[in-house]
């Protein structure tokens, strides 16, 4: 009889290449008014996205009481801010303040949330599309009308970067408020995004 070489099989499979690895950064922006809900609002942030690092932006002209800074930080680092944050985030300082933050760190494809200290983290599936797709540059609550309300709002690194710098020269009203700006900005430049609409007394499918 005959004799037919042939290779052993290999003793292990060759491991799979590492899935793309990006990085989820949530910004909680506050200030003086904020305290307990502002705790809270790190604490769901932590729950929800576990893997996210969470960061308070606190307010230099106005900061959060120091037991409240104090308490946020066993949850999230704590940066300190000095732009001018117009009375609400309005005006042209706090939409370049908020978008230098936002883009600072990121890399390309990471995910930049900016979450009021008011708001609760404590679902996932509306970032989900942003999580399985690097195409999609923005995730928002929000409306046609209005593609954001500054509650939440998540921001590819890139975009963040090019709004970034886009806002420094566009010539924008004293009174034009960042989360409307940002998201109309987006809404009209970029392809992919998605709005969900956001609860109300009249809308309880939000």
């Amino acid at each position: 009889g005959g004799f037919t070489a042939c290779s052993p099989p290999p003793l292990f499979s060759p491991p799979a290449p590492p899935s793309k690895i990006f990085m989820i950064t949530i910004y909680i922006l506050t200030y003086a008014g904020n305290g307990p809900e502002a705790v809270e609002c790190v604490a769901c942030a932590g729950r929800t996205f576990p893997e996210a690092r969470v960061v308070v932006a606190d307010d230099s002209r106005s900061p959060m009481p120091e037991p409240y800074r104090d308490a946020c930080s066993y949850g999230a680092d704590i940066v300190t801010t000095d732009f001018d944050r117009g009375l609400n985030l309005n005006g042209p300082e706090a939409v370049r303040g908020i978008l230098s933050l936002l883009s600072q760190d990121a890399a390309d494809d990471d995910v930049v949330l900016k979450v009021d200290p008011d708001t609760a983290l404590i679902g996932r599936s509306w970032l989900q599309p942003m999580l399985d797709d690097s195409s999609v540059p923005f995730t928002a609550c929000g409306t046609s009308q209005q593609p954001a309300y500054g509650c939440c709002y998540a921001l590819r690194g890139r975009v963040a970067a090019e709004l970034a710098a886009v806002m420094q020269d566009a010539p924008l009203s004293p009174i034009c408020p960042e989360d409307r700006t940002i998201g109309r900005y987006v809404r009209d430049h970029y392809d992919g995004c998605r709005m969900f609409y956001p609860w109300s007394p009249e809308r309880w499918d939000g």
